[in-house]
């Protein structure tokens, strides 16, 4: 991944937002989620071998797959999150952007639920 392609993106879509905003500021919120979107995509291509890493060294520690998937859905929800509330607070609204981060909040709680009844089943078992 080239950091620098992608500082590149984001300063040049942020200028040319700029610019727009004057003239038609709802085309000004498109190019910045575009502009988001080209970014996420890349990075996301970019992780896919770690997540395949991850993946085997569990496998090979024995781990059960449930706790390296929910981080990692975990972590796509926080991200995804961030995307969509800086894109509401970019274009004024922060009430939507605060409902955003509130329901991925939550979304991470759901995920992370099998996690937390993983962990109480052993502390039970350790206990009796």
């Amino acid at each position: 991944m080239n950091i620098f392609a992608l500082a590149g993106i984001g300063i040049t879509a942020a200028v040319i937002a700029i610019i727009i905003k004057q003239y038609k500021p709802e085309i000004a919120m498109l190019v910045s989620v575009m502009a988001g979107i080209v970014i996420l995509t890349v990075a996301i291509s970019v992780v896919a071998p770690v997540l395949k890493t991850i993946s085997e060294l569990t496998g090979m520690a024995g781990l059960d797959s449930t706790y390296a998937n929910a981080l990692l859905k975990a972590l796509a929800i926080v991200y995804i999150t961030q995307l969509a509330s800086d894109n509401c607070r970019d274009v004024g609204e922060a009430a939507i952007a605060a409902k955003l981060e509130l329901a991925g909040k939550i979304a991470v709680i759901l995920i992370s639920m099998p996690m937390f009844e993983g962990i109480i089943n052993l502390v039970m078992k350790l206990l009796s």
